[in-house]
Parts: C-alpha cells; sequence; structure tokens
C-alpha cells in the first residue's frame, strides 16, 4: 500500500510540474507576442510588485543613501536643466539693454510683441508636451528639448529683422513648454511624497540664482571690446552654447535616461 502511495504521490508531482511547465511556455509565448510599450509594462508591473515584499527594515537601512544618490544625480540634472531654461526666458531682457531694439528696428509696440509672442509659444506647446511626457522616457524627452531650444537660441544671433525674431520667439516658447512638468515628473519618479515638496522649491528656487548669473553674464559681455559681434548677439551666442554643453553633459549620465 505505501508503494502505491508512493508512485501515485510522484505521479501526481510529475503531472503538476507539467502543467506550471505548460503554464509558464505559454506566459512566455504570449509575452513574446506582446508589442514593446506593453512588455515594458509587464516588467514595471513586476517590479512594482517585487518591491512590496521589501520590509520597513530593509527601506529604512537603504533609503538614506539611494536618496543621496538620487539627489547627487537626479536634483543636479534638474536644477541645471531649469536654470539655462529660466537664463534663456531672461536673454531678451539682457539683449534690450544694449543695441537690440535698434539693429532689429523693433520701435512702438513691436517690442512688446516680441516679448509676448513666447508665452504664446509656451501657451500652444503646453498640451503637446505634456502627452509627449506619458508616451515617452521623460529623460530623453527632456535632453531633446534642450537641444532643440539651444539650437533655436543660437539661431537668435542670425536675426536681422522683426519677423525673424517674431518666429524664434514663438518656438523657442513651444520647444520650453514642457520643462516645468518634466522637472516635476522627475521628482515623483525617484522621490517620495514626502521628499517632493523640498526638492520642487529646490529647483523652483534657482530661477533666482538664474537672474543673479544671468545679469553679471550680460554685464561682461556688454563691455567685451574685442569681439565682432555686437554685444547681443554675443550674449545669445554664449547663452545658447551653454545649453548645448549642458546637455552634451546630461546626456553622458545614462543612469537617470
Amino acid at each position: 500500500m505505501s508503494a502505491t502511495r508512493d508512485r501515485e504521490s510522484d505521479y501526481d508531482s510529475t503531472i503538476n510540474e507539467k502543467k506550471v511547465t505548460a503554464t509558464v511556455s505559454h506566459k512566455l509565448y504570449q509575452l513574446d507576442e506582446l508589442d514593446e510599450t506593453t512588455k515594458k509594462n509587464a516588467e514595471g508591473l513586476e517590479l512594482f510588485e517585487e518591491s512590496q515584499e521589501i520590509s520597513k527594515d530593509e527601506i529604512d537601512k537603504v533609503g538614506p543613501s539611494l536618496v543621496w544618490k538620487f539627489d547627487s544625480r537626479v536634483s543636479t540634472m534638474i536644477v541645471i536643466v531649469y536654470l539655462i531654461q529660466f537664463l534663456d526666458k531672461l536673454s531678451l531682457n539682457y539683449s534690450a539693454a544694449y543695441s537690440f531694439k535698434e539693429d532689429l528696428g523693433l520701435t512702438g509696440q513691436r517690442y512688446s510683441w516680441v516679448a509676448a509672442i513666447y508665452n504664446f509659444g509656451y501657451l500652444a506647446g503646453a498640451l503637446p508636451a505634456n502627452y509627449l511626457i506619458q508616451k515617452f522616457p521623460v529623460a530623453k524627452f527632456t535632453a531633446i528639448s534642450v537641444f532643440t531650444w539651444a539650437i533655436l537660441l543660437l539661431c537668435h544671433c542670425g536675426a536681422y529683422n522683426y519677423g525673424g525674431i517674431l518666429v524664434l520667439r514663438f518656438l523657442l516658447g513651444l520647444c520650453e513648454a514642457g520643462i516645468s512638468p518634466s522637472c516635476m515628473n522627475l521628482v515623483a519618479a525617484f522621490y517620495t511624497k514626502k521628499e517632493q515638496p523640498l526638492r520642487m522649491c529646490f529647483f523652483l528656487s534657482f530661477n533666482g540664482i538664474a537672474t543673479m548669473v544671468g545679469a553679471l553674464l550680460a554685464w561682461g559681455l556688454g563691455h567685451a571690446t574685442q569681439s565682432s559681434l555686437k554685444p547681443w548677439r554675443l550674449i545669445y551666442l554664449v547663452i545658447g552654447l551653454l545649453n548645448l554643453v549642458s546637455v552634451q553633459t546630461l546626456s553622458s549620465d545614462r543612469s537617470i535616461v
């Protein structure tokens, strides 16, 4: 009787193993049939479920080191991007302190429209930018945005009339519309709800830092006497190059992409 029960038990175990193998094989076959986006979503769900098994003691143990790593990499990237983005906005004010208006014939209300059309571009790009942030990796979207507006800012150096500067300012606002939601999305992805407010206040405070840095930069470039470019063109050139350098530096860090 005992030998018979052992054989039946072995038989049941074999049957169960075959069922499990068949189920796993079927799921793997289904996974292969899925598109790339669905696969990534499935992998993300699996990682989330695994994270729920981590105990509170383990979180308390590794938490501070993870937060420090996020602060030194993610927050640094966000701060740099937000600083140069606000510096771009202020570049019009700095250039107006020199011969910008006279060279482009910005008489009457023309300068006001050049300043205002940036906000029209920002408004037009807000909804598409938020949609794209949901569809594509945030870090890649941010890098492409910074690169695009850096090129546009460099193009400001070649503006020679009212119509040209209007188009450039509108496109600049269009490209920069997604930067604030991108930064907030990155903060939400790497920090807990309790940690997020301080990080958001930190990168938003760099608006003031950008004002101080930009004013010193514009003053120095405005007093450059050995340049073939006029001071306002030199301002756009230098700020545009700073954007290109920053996006190259940030893109080289693969840890957040």
